[in-house]
């Protein structure tokens, strides 16, 4: 990503609330993470994301309308919320915030996000698609 996308990763993460954003691929490779997000600490997050969305996915399958299609995922936990959501082809956003928050405005901007980046900058490319 370039820094102008890496600016509205890091614009998301300076909403009310939201302590850290990263987009990530689908199998866990951070694309991009907020300013104050360490690497490692970022690096974390997509990996454990990966293994969120592949759950909610075969959820998805088997509990609703069967193509694994999924929107959003909020999980709550003593510190706060992560939410996760699907950004473009293979690729997905996420959002770890307190636990006092707006989750309808936290929802809009991620979604505002992703509309704004667009399919062509956030997708990633499927693996052994002529990457070196």
């Amino acid at each position: 990503m370039t820094a102008d996308q890496d600016w509205v990763v890091g614009r998301l993460a300076r909403v009310q609330g939201v302590r850290h954003a990263v987009v990530c691929s689908v199998d866990g490779l951070l694309k991009a993470r907020s300013e104050g997000t360490g690497q490692e600490e970022a690096d974390r997050l997509a990996a454990r994301c990966s293994g969120l969305l592949s759950l909610a996915r075969d959820q998805a399958g088997e509990f609703g309308t069967g193509d694994r299609a999924l929107h959003q995922l909020m999980v709550g936990h003593e510190g706060g919320y992560l939410f996760v959501r699907s950004a473009a082809a293979r690729s997905c956003l996420a959002v770890v915030t307190e636990p006092v928050i707006n989750a309808a405005l936290i929802a809009q901007e991620m979604q505002a996000m992703v509309l704004k980046l667009g399919e062509q900058t956030l997708a990633t490319p499927p693996r052994g698609s002529g990457m070196t």
